[in-house]
């Protein structure tokens, strides 16, 4: 078996450095947003399907509260990973009234680390339970923000391994109203904040062969706001929706505008990935590598 270490592989099929703030650095510092990159779920008390999500029931949720067998009515979002939530700000067409936030527990807050350890702890949407978090609402006529007083044993067992801080740590969270309030949208924030950044996305870089790069990029917690030509020749284009650019000629690629998320918390999962889809070189890349440093992303030599 032939073994490749990608640090010395020679085809090199792209390179990304970051070149600056982009033109719309005005949004740097906009509170971000976390709730797009979740999905609704959350009505029934278990996490029954087998998948990470429950797909039917986040296709089906709407953008309101959703009804539960009890009378109650229930807004709730689900995201890959862990995240935390500091605030959250809800639209209403009717009187809220009082209601509850609550947040998937199982494991959090984790000890601080220590020996002997196997792993560090995850919290998943199969294993846990409900906590109703201690909370202070600010309703409006229209909106309401609702935000965490200082976490205490009496709320969630595990509080002494993380005291007085007012945020929370969970996979999935949700509102919990005795009528329905009629939502129009939510927003979910922590502490991180926009901020905007321009990447050069070298493709080809260290190949004589021509190669034609076709296909689009997409963002994970972050938004991409501009796709251009860099160094193109005839018949290169670039959009938001899609680039075809032909490798070989020369030093050439994209000029991308992202905003991204700049975490406000120590071990945040607000990391923004873009993920270049182009074939059988279709490539991802975490913003904060690409702060540091070119990212070189190796040939695929097998």
């Amino acid at each position: 078996m032939r073994i490749v270490f990608v640090a010395f592989v020679a085809a090199i099929v792209a390179i990304v450095s970051a070149v600056g703030l982009s033109p719309a650095a005005a949004a740097s510092g906009v509170d971000f947003d976390i709730a797009p990159f979740a999905r609704r779920c959350c009505v029934f008390d278990r996490h029954t399907s087998p998948l990470e999500f429950d797909y039917d029931e986040a296709r089906n949720a709407g953008a309101d509260a959703q009804q539960t067998a009890d009378g109650r009515y229930v807004y709730g979002l689900q995201w890959t990973e862990e995240r935390d939530i500091s605030e959250v700000r809800f639209h209403h067409k009717q009187d809220p009234g009082k209601f509850e936030a609550q947040y998937w527990f199982r494991s959090w807050p984790y000890q601080p680390p220590h020996m002997p350890s196997v792993e560090d702890p995850v919290d998943d949407p199969w294993n846990g339970k409900w906590l109703t978090a201690a909370i202070k609402q600010d309703c409006s006529a229209e909106e309401c923000r609702v935000s965490f007083l200082p976490l205490e044993s009496t709320e969630n067992p595990l509080a002494n391994n993380l005291p007085g801080v007012n945020y929370r740590r969970t996979i999935k969270f949700r509102l919990v109203f005795s009528a329905d309030p009629g939502i129009e949208g939510v927003q979910v924030f922590n502490g991180s904040r926009v901020k905007p950044v321009r990447l050069r996305v070298e493709l080809g870089a260290g190949e004589t062969a021509s190669h034609l790069w076709e296909g689009n990029l997409e963002v994970y917690n972050g938004w991409l706001r501009k796709v251009a030509v860099w160094k193109g020749s005839e018949g290169d284009a670039a959009s938001q929706s899609h680039f075809r650019v032909t490798s070989g000629r020369g030093s050439k690629g994209l000029i991308v505008t992202v905003d991204t998320a700049e975490p406000g918390l120590p071990g945040s999962n607000d990391v923004t990935v873009v993920t270049l889809n182009a074939s059988d070189r279709t490539f991802s890349f975490a913003l904060p590598d690409v702060e540091k440093g070119p990212v070189y992303v190796p040939a695929n030599v097998s």
